[in-house]
């Protein structure tokens, strides 16, 4: 929750990105409120007008007139308020819900990719995701109740302009006794105001507690969009059918969903109904006070009939205008915090980028060096890697190898500039990579990560990735991976969707198509330097060395560093790298290296002999 003294900052920023985002927002919420706040006036006081002719002079043409203007200008105002609102709803919220998404999914997509591992930050974006599943902009609440209070404050001004000459003669003796006299107004007036203000602290109090269960109800709905994702992904059919996990998941949701949410629907629904009782009473009293007081003015003869009426009905809406604007205030301290969840995206930063143009790195020539580097990943005392002396050749083959956990893939994040806060130095060509612009210096790596991603895109688009798509290198590169027969088989070839998740004619691609597919996208980039970073895992050992012994071959004179912690993609490289706890242990060629029967790389080779004889 933010602090009392950032309330303010936060309500101003908050106005202020509110505009920015969607400039309409802010005058076409006030003027639907101006002219909803109207409204009631044109009764209120036209009503009094026609009272006042009838206990009076009763000039038909005048008591036609006023009828008249009654339901015209009840017509007016209702079109316009009508109007104003459907445009404040029906265009205004769209353009802010779309503006927010739009700028929070751009810093998400250019913030460091360290901020993604991180827990602090995961935790931020978890919260205002959840909270987008409740408001779908967090920028509506916050119009909507500034919204409110526009209307409340509008219609307050109103009344008490209307209520000027009964709060003249409240405040002067109209008879005898303390009922006609300024003490009763008093009175009165501050019974009606501690209601008021009782509204207010019991309303605060009330978003608080429903604020803090709202919290769990995120939760839970995370929990059931995990279970959705369970039983609705066809990929989890199988599996669920062969093991009879049905109960199971019925067992544990039955948990989590039913029990938990039974307990806190419970305590919404005691926090909300005794609010809204106590509040209930509390308007009943003040609008009590409210007949009471004008009544007995009435009776001492201080105003005639149709004064009654305006005077009644405009201290009414003053009651209800309070209590609209004291319970939108309250409702603000919950709505900035979810609003805050938005600004806490938005002002993530990101490490310092470099000046320097990758453009004159060049691809010939090419060498990058580490220098005694160590690395801890964030909120880790452990070192993921240690004092790395490595240097990387114009046109070398590398392999890496080790067991898991040793090092492997952090290798390549540091070397991707994925990470900047390591020890040591990393420099290409003799400057420091942390010099150089990111997003041109990663133009020089093609990357296939073991847990790459296809996209329910076109075949063609996840080969090009959004980038100029050259149609005949395009499916070069899928016949240099051996998917490009299967990719013409395709109802529109290249072009065809896969997957099902955006077109219902996509077409479903296996695991070893999706690889295949993904080494296509790092041959169409055309990089100087091509990493393999296990991304045939899932492959037997045999296999995986039939594509690497290939791909090899694909990327003729570029550098290439293939991973893994099989041995089957080594026998082809210059020079291997064993990888041990984070550190490198052994550098040399696979003839050199299997020599030294006490060092890991011959512990590797031997457990693994078997599927290389």
């Amino acid at each position: 929750m933010p602090k009392k003294n950032n309330m303010f900052k936060l309500f101003a920023r908050s106005v202020k990105e509110q505009t920015r985002l969607a400039p309409s927002v802010l005058p076409f919420g006030f003027l639907s409120a101006l002219f909803e706040a109207a409204h009631p006036f044109v009764n209120i006081v036209f009503t009094a007008k026609i009272i006042g002719e009838l206990m009076g002079g009763k000039d038909k043409a005048m008591l036609l007139t006023y009828a008249v203007l009654t339901v015209a200008l009840n017509c007016i105002l209702y079109i316009l308020k009508e109007a104003f609102f459907s445009f404040f709803i029906n265009t205004c919220y769209p353009k802010l819900y779309f503006a927010e998404q739009n700028k929070a999914g751009a810093k998400l997509f250019s913030v460091d990719y360290e901020k993604l591992e991180d827990k602090t930050f995961d935790e931020k974006t978890r919260k205002y995701q959840d909270s987008l599943k409740t408001k779908g902009s967090h920028f509506h609440a916050f119009a909507w109740t500034l919204r409110g209070i526009f209307s409340g404050l509008i219609s307050f001004g109103a009344a008490i302009f209307v209520l000027i000459p009964l709060f003249k003669i409240s405040f002067v003796r109209t008879g005898d006794g303390f009922l006609q006299s300024p003490y009763f107004a008093l009175v009165v007036f501050g019974g009606i105001g501690a209601l008021i203000v009782m509204v207010f602290f019991l309303n605060k109090q009330t978003q608080k507690a429903y604020f803090h269960l709202q919290d769990q109800y995120l939760n839970l709905s995370r929990i059931f969009d995990y279970y959705m994702g369970v039983v609705t992904d066809y990929k989890n059919g199988k599996e669920i059918r062969i093991f009879s996990e049905q109960k199971l998941i019925e067992r544990d949701a039955a948990y989590h969903l039913i029990e938990k949410g039974v307990k806190i629907r419970k305590k919404v629904a005691n926090a909300t109904g005794m609010s809204t009782s106590v509040i209930a009473v509390i308007g009943a009293m003040a609008g009590f006070g409210v007949y009471a007081f004008i009544g007995l003015k009435g009776l001492g003869k201080a105003f005639s009939i149709d004064a009654l009426v305006m005077y009644t009905g405009s201290f009414m809406i003053i009651v209800s205008s309070l209590t609209e604007i004291f319970s939108n205030i309250g409702n603000f301290s919950n709505i900035l915090r979810t609003v805050g969840y938005y600004f806490d995206i938005i002002d993530t930063d990101n490490q310092r980028a470099g000046s320097l143009s990758a453009d004159g790195i060049g691809t010939d020539g090419l060498v990058i060096e580490f220098k005694n580097v160590g690395f801890k990943y964030p909120g880790s005392d452990a070192y993921a890697l240690k004092d790395l002396n490595i240097t990387l050749g114009d046109g070398e083959r590398l392999a890496i190898v080790g067991q898991n956990g040793s090092g492997k893939t952090t290798f390549i994040k540091l070397l991707t500039k994925m990470y900047d806060n390591y020890e040591g130095d990393i420099l290409v060509n003799g400057v420091n990579i942390r010099e150089y612009d990111t997003d041109g210096y990663r133009k020089l790596f093609a990357v296939v990560f073991q847990d790459f991603k296809i996209f329910s895109f076109t075949a063609a688009d996840n080969v090009a990735c959004g980038g100029e798509a050259d149609g005949a290198k395009i499916m070069k590169c899928l016949d240099d991976a051996g998917i490009g027969e299967r990719i013409r088989k395709m109802p529109n070839g290249a072009n065809t969707y896969l997957y099902k998740d955006c077109e219902e004619k996509g077409v479903e691609i296996s695991g070893g198509e999706s690889q295949k597919l993904a080494l296509s996208r790092a041959l169409y980039k055309d990089a100087p330097f091509i990493i393999l970073d296990e991304p045939t895992a899932s492959l037997d050992p045999v296999a995986e060395y039939e594509l690497y012994s290939k791909f090899n071959d694909l990327v003729k004179d570029k550098t290439a560093v293939y991973i893994s912690h099989r041995l089957s993609s080594c026998r082809f490289c210059g020079k291997i790298a064993v990888f041990d706890k984070g550190r490198l242990v052994q550098y040399g060629t696979h003839d050199a290296l299997i020599k030294d029967r006490e060092e890991k790389y011959y512990e590797l080779w031997q457990a693994q002999a078997q599927y290389y004889v």
